[in-house]
């Protein structure tokens, strides 16, 4: 079954067909149709995948491949041609049979060489964790996250916080106090806020061509989140180890993505890639053999 709905953003655009559908993340298959902007809406495409669609599609190539009808038509022909050299030379026939049926063997035990394996090798070969990472610490690096503190300091008093401070570390986090009530406008929603301001600092680096990772963080939201994307991440590997299927999770922002990464990097069960382009750039959680 597949639906298409509009909204103000992509995210509530999935969890408004989710709703009309009845399903979960996992059931469905989105496709981004428009991702939308200041005067457009955002539309996209659900399509769901529930256990008894793939039971059907699982017992229809069955039933497309139960017909034998090639392997007769093969015999029929070897047994053919010996028949009709006898017209000839009968004394002939024995020892031309034995390389006309070595042929066709040779033919069959060289099709089943190419199996799914390297498929699945590709896929264990993609890197578990292709998130970029910060820069070096450096001269320039210094400089510039230099630059992006006094940057976001700017930011957030315009932006009416008066009572914040801000301080910058070697690492590229940005920490941000502010009192109460105030963090979470600062913060907004799942922190959309504060990787907004993470990327207009980067933003203003690169147009310094200044490469640094930039990472804001408020009242240590980064640190909650984390904990919070670990005990998820742990929780979906272990449905995907039970079920033997992949998972995959709804569009993350960068530093989301790696903590995701780390938290199931030295899990045995299942192994994590990144697939998308951002900003709906997504993990998949795959089980391992």
């Amino acid at each position: 079954m597949t639906i298409e709905v509009s909204a103000k953003k992509v995210d509530d655009a999935i969890k408004q067909g989710l709703a009309e559908l009845g399903a979960s993340l996992d059931e469905v298959q989105v496709e981004i149709l428009e991702s939308g902007g200041l005067f457009r809406k955002a539309k996209v495409r659900l399509t769901i995948e529930r256990e008894d669609d793939r039971k059907d599609q699982a017992t229809a190539p069955k039933t497309e491949q139960k017909p034998a009808e090639h392997k007769p038509t093969q015999k029929t022909e070897h047994k053919s041609e010996p028949a009709k050299k006898p017209d000839g030379q009968r004394p002939a026939d024995k020892p031309t049979a034995g390389p006309a049926q070595n042929a066709p063997k040779q033919k069959t035990e060289q099709k089943p060489k190419k199996d799914v394996a390297p498929e699945r090798k590709a896929e264990a070969k993609k890197p578990a964790n292709d998130e970029p990472r910060p820069a070096r610490n450096s001269e320039e690096n210094k400089q510039a996250i230099a630059n992006a503190t006094e940057f976001i300091t700017e930011l957030v008093k315009k932006m009416g916080f008066t009572d914040a401070t801000v301080e910058g570390k070697d690492n590229g986090d940005v920490a941000i106090t502010a009192p109460e009530g105030d963090d979470s406008l600062i913060i907004g929603r799942h922190g959309e806020t504060l990787s907004a301001i993470s990327f207009l600092a980067e933003t203003l680096g690169r147009a310094e061509k200044q490469h640094v990772t930039i990472v804001a963080d408020c009242n240590g939201y980064r640190e909650r989140r984390a904990a919070s994307l670990t005990a998820m991440a742990k929780r979906r590997a272990g449905e995907c180890a039970a079920k033997h299927r992949k998972i995959k999770l709804e569009p993350m922002e960068r530093i989301d993505r790696r903590t995701i990464h780390n938290a199931l990097g030295d899990d045995e069960r299942v192994t994590t890639v990144s697939e998308g382009k951002e900003p709906y750039r997504y993990i998949v959680i795959i089980p391992k053999k």
